[in-house]
This record gives C-alpha cells, structure tokens and sequence, in this order.
C-alpha cells in the first residue's frame, strides 16, 4: 500500500503541463506544452492555448490568431511494478488436534507510464485597432476575469 501511495503522490506532483514559448517574430511566437502521461493530449492543448493568450498578454499584445497546430504523443507502458504477496496464518489448537487457516493477499503489478503529450501552436499576435482583430481571439475574454493572475503563470495543470 506503501509503495502504491508513493506511486499516486509523484504523479499528482507530476501532473503540471510543462509549457515554453519561442518567439519567432515580433508579432508571432511557437508555444509548446508537454503534458505527463496522467494527463490526456486535450489537457496538452488546452494549456497550450491558455499560455498563447498569456503570452500574448505578456508581450504586450491584445488578440492572438492560432496560424498552425501539431500534435506527438509518446506515452507508453515501460513495465509494471513489483507483485507482492502478504501471507497471515493463524493455528488453533484443540486437545491433541491442530487446526491452521491461511489467506493470502496480492498487490502490485501496476503499469508504469512513460513519456509526453505535447501540443504546439503557432500565434501571430496584434494590438487593439488592427484589421486581422476581427477574426482574431481577445485574449484577456478568453482567459476570463482572473486574466490578469493568469497571464504572469508560466505552467498550468492538466
């Protein structure tokens, strides 16, 4: 039970999206989410798009138009862990006769996960007033009332 807790505790530990942003151009940045296996490729994106309006925030920038979308998933199972085995036994003793019980418990054997879900963006970014604005994402709607707290994070979880 020990080792299966420790096993839940890393992953709930784990389960922060790892996102970066390049910047290609001044108007125009490449952002990357990387998501632990005990998240699904649609939390990969859906970080991957709240760091583009972010970073759109960030660089001073109002809307942002997504120009291109990929996608790898590389999770897999790398083996499981150990099968243990827990034996009780108890004896009774009855006058010369000796009676014994036994159970016996198994745990284990879990698979362990490895590898990413990533997601990649290309954003082109524009101020306020430019024509492209029409078919473009507002980035502050689009993170909501707590955009200001949201545009400072660098990773978000899953």
């Amino acid at each position: 039970m020990k080792s299966f807790c420790a096993i839940a505790a890393a992953l709930i530990l784990a389960s922060c999206v790892q996102t970066n942003s390049i910047p290609l151009a001044a108007n125009v940045s490449q952002i990357t989410a990387s998501a632990p296996p005990a998240c699904n490729q649609i939390s990969a994106q859906n970080v991957a798009i709240k760091r583009a309006a972010a970073e759109t925030i960030r660089r001073g920038f109002d809307y942002f138009l997504v120009a291109a979308a990929d996608a790898s998933d590389s999770v897999r199972v790398i083996g499981n862990t150990p099968i243990t085995s827990n034996t009780q036994g108890q004896v009774s003793v009855f006058g010369n006769t000796a009676y014994a019980q036994s159970s016996t418990t198994y745990g284990g054997g879990y698979p362990i996960f490895s590898g990413t879900r990533d997601f990649s963006l290309v954003i082109y970014m524009f101020r306020d007033g430019e024509p492209a604005t029409a078919n473009a994402i507002n980035a502050r709607s689009f993170l909501g009332e707590d955009w200001e707290e949201l545009a400072q994070k660098e990773n978000f979880a899953c």
